[in-house]
């Protein structure tokens, strides 16, 4: 009697257990099919908008996540679409710009649905449209024609004079490298860190290039006065922190994507990463600066604020928000509050001196997309309102830039200094 009370036991553990692994199967199930649905409203969103397909960043940056969900979950069903439209973004980003690096880019993406998934109806499409690419890339038969070939390199020759597209070249052949070897996109190398006692800043002055950011109603422009104080951030950090080394994602008006900002400072092994840019609003009385860390946020001010640097619509935010809320809340987030209020405080007193109407707006966390990925503290200061008149003539002078950037650097040193038994040592 016992012994089959025992066995009748062991059989219902048995049962629970398997009960409990087909649980979590199915949750990990209903996990991806959640996030390939998100990303799948997402790219249909994107195709439907012109101006969102004027930025390459966005190209890559669907891409770059479509790819990354296909490694995390190969077995989904998902899984080999989701790499074969991540190519044929890259493709058509290629078509668009007419450039090798970029049509080689999409080839290699077209393989690693190939190796990845061969038999599936996605690698029979995908064998087809990298016959197509190869064709475009100049890989076809000589028989197509030499008016062509001088019809393409004139283009790509056009193309390769910005200084833009130089700079982005490296970015792109590292995706396709990363993504042609089957694994998740990896982050570029690392510069060795800082000499003990020794500081290493990446200042980036927002928008530039193509995308000039927000523009008030007489002209000024968000991309040009956020490189003035950028540039006025970096020679006073130079002057007043001997040996510091002053990093610029940009120091004159080239296009540069949110990706590749957060990859030069995780590339040189910065300490700290700090995003300029000017504010925004439909109400042209509003004023004031604000600082902002990375954070989750339901906060609806700090979620527009969001959409508009990160270019992005509410559900594409939520989204986002979905599928990176546990990287929002790691590592740095205390930090960076600690160099925002250190940051917004400095501004803040410095400008009072000449203007003291400046409003203090505080320290806020938004789900900011130039500050993902970065592996120091980083914040983004809105220093001032385009829309609002006095702001946007203020921040057409010598003056009002000159303080707001000595603030800015101030708040940068108090960090330090309030931190320097640990850049002392490390």
């Amino acid at each position: 009697m016992l012994r089959t009370v025992s066995a009748s036991f062991a059989w219902v553990a048995i049962a629970l257990v398997w009960l409990l692994a087909a649980g979590l199967v199915a949750a990990n199930a209903d996990l991806a099919n959640k996030l390939f649905e998100n990303i799948e409203q997402e790219v249909n969103a994107f195709a439907k908008n012109p101006k969102a397909r004027m930025y390459r960043e966005r190209y890559e940056d669907l891409a770059f996540r479509l790819s990354n969900l296909a490694s995390l979950h190969p077995e989904a069903p998902q899984a080999p679409k989701a790499l074969l439209v991540a190519a044929e973004l890259l493709d058509d980003l290629a078509r668009t710009t007419k450039r090798g690096a970029d049509c080689n880019a999409a080839i290699r993406a077209y393989g690693q649905v190939q190796r990845a998934h061969g038999q599936s109806q996605a690698a029979v499409q995908a064998r087809m449209q990298m016959a197509l690419a190869k064709m475009r890339c100049g890989q076809a038969p000589a028989g197509e024609g030499k008016a062509k070939a001088r019809h393409d390199n004139a283009a790509k020759a056009r193309h390769d004079k910005t200084k833009a597209a130089k700079e982005l070249d490296s970015l792109i052949a590292r995706i396709s490298e990363d993504a042609s070897a089957g694994a998740p996109l990896a982050p570029p190398p690392r510069k060795a860190a800082a000499p003990p006692g020794k500081r290493r800043v990446v200042i980036d002055p927002g928008h530039g290039g193509m995308d000039s950011g927000a523009v008030g109603k007489h002209g000024g422009r968000e991309k040009d006065a956020t490189l003035a104080i950028g540039l006025k951030v970096r020679e006073f950090l130079k002057k007043e922190m001997p040996g510091a080394e002053v990093f610029m994602t940009r120091d004159g008006d080239s296009t540069v994507s949110l990706r590749e900002r957060t990859d030069l400072a995780n590339r040189v092994n910065a300490d700290l990463f700090v995003s300029i840019h000017i504010n925004s609003n439909s109400n042209t009385e509003v004023s004031g600066i604000e600082t902002y860390y990375l954070d989750l946020t339901h906060d609806h001010y700090a979620v527009r604020l969001a959409m508009r640097e990160n270019a992005m619509s509410e559900t594409e935010m939520s989204n986002l928000a979905f599928i990176l809320a546990d990287l929002a809340t790691k590592a740095n987030t205390e930090d960076s509050k600690h160099l925002g209020d250190s940051i917004q405080d400095a501004v803040i007193k410095n400008l009072r001196t000449d203007f003291s109407d400046v409003r203090d707006l505080g320290v806020k966390n938004a789900l900011l997309y130039v500050l993902l990925g970065v592996r120091m503290p980083a914040v983004l200061i809105e220093t001032s309102f385009l829309s609002n008149p006095k702001e946007e003539k203020r921040l057409k002078s010598g003056k009002y830039i000159d303080a707001t950037a000595r603030g800015v650097a101030k708040g940068i040193r108090d960090y330090f200094d309030e931190k320097k038994d640990l850049y002392a040592t490390r």
